[in-house]
């Protein structure tokens, strides 16, 4: 018999915490190595930025969208 159990992270979680920061209008973005593609379509607004993750060009990233 093999048991089936979801891990307590992974994509499934970032997303559940992607959709409480958009409800909550908290500028946020993608860390990652996956390519937009992987990343559900109701997410296509949210910025993704490419790993290794160059800070500066997220801190500006998350200024453009009025984060402070």
């Amino acid at each position: 018999m093999v048991c089936r159990r979801r891990p307590p992270h992974g994509p499934d979680k970032v997303y559940e915490l992607a959709d409480l920061l958009i409800e909550q209008h908290v500028p946020f973005f993608f860390a990652s190595s996956e390519t937009r593609e992987t990343i559900p379509d109701r997410f296509n607004h949210v910025p993704l930025h490419r790993k290794p993750l160059d800070m500066i060009m997220a801190a500006v990233g998350l200024m453009a969208t009025g984060a402070s």
